[in-house]
């Protein structure tokens, strides 16, 4: 490895995972540059020859990865549980009644992931934590626990796929 591809390697933290996810909400200011949009796996999603090019491709490229991420482990987790998934369009009362069966399970971990759902991939219905914590009992303090866990098992999920694809590809060039 050549000092220049080992510094060219993004380094994948739950810092930059963070500030990627707190783009994602409401808000009128400038998207800044993460060290993610020069991961493979963007870079694998951008070459979709089909991909309309943008001012901003990497940045909703990571934002489609990560929120996908964040969508299936919910939907594996939910399924765990045998409890409905969560669908893409459903109202705000259909989305309480959801995060409440969810908190009924008292698993920490489903909780953190149904937030940063909520947060993150449904922001168009804008909950709170305050409201959140309430639905499911707890306090504003323990959500932020569950939800820097489910951010470092996501930051971790994001490595993962990172790793395999650099593998892949590995693997190609290797046998060539």
């Amino acid at each position: 490895m050549t000092a220049d591809l080992y510094f060219s390697v993004s380094v994948i933290s739950i810092g930059a995972v963070n500030a990627v996810l707190d783009g994602l909400g409401y808000t009128t200011g400038q998207v800044e540059a993460s060290d993610l949009y020069s991961l493979k796996v963007v870079d694998e999603f951008l070459q979709d020859p089909t991909f309309p090019r943008t001012l901003h491709d990497r940045h909703y490229a990571i934002s489609v990865i990560l929120t996908t991420h964040i969508t299936q482990q919910l939907h594996h987790l939910a399924s765990m549980f045998e409890l409905a998934l969560p669908k893409d369009d459903e109202s705000f009362h259909k989305a309480i009644f959801t995060i409440e069966e969810y908190a009924r399970t008292q698993n920490p971990e489903l909780i953190g992931w149904c937030w940063l759902y909520y947060r993150y991939v449904r922001t168009e219905l804008h909950m709170q934590a305050k409201v959140f914590s309430e639905l499911c009992s707890i306090s504003e303090r323990t959500l932020r626990r569950y939800q820097l866990y489910a951010v470092k098992r996501l930051t971790e999920t994001l490595i993962y796929s990172e790793w395999e694809l650099r593998r892949q590809h590995f693997s190609i060039s290797s046998a060539d």
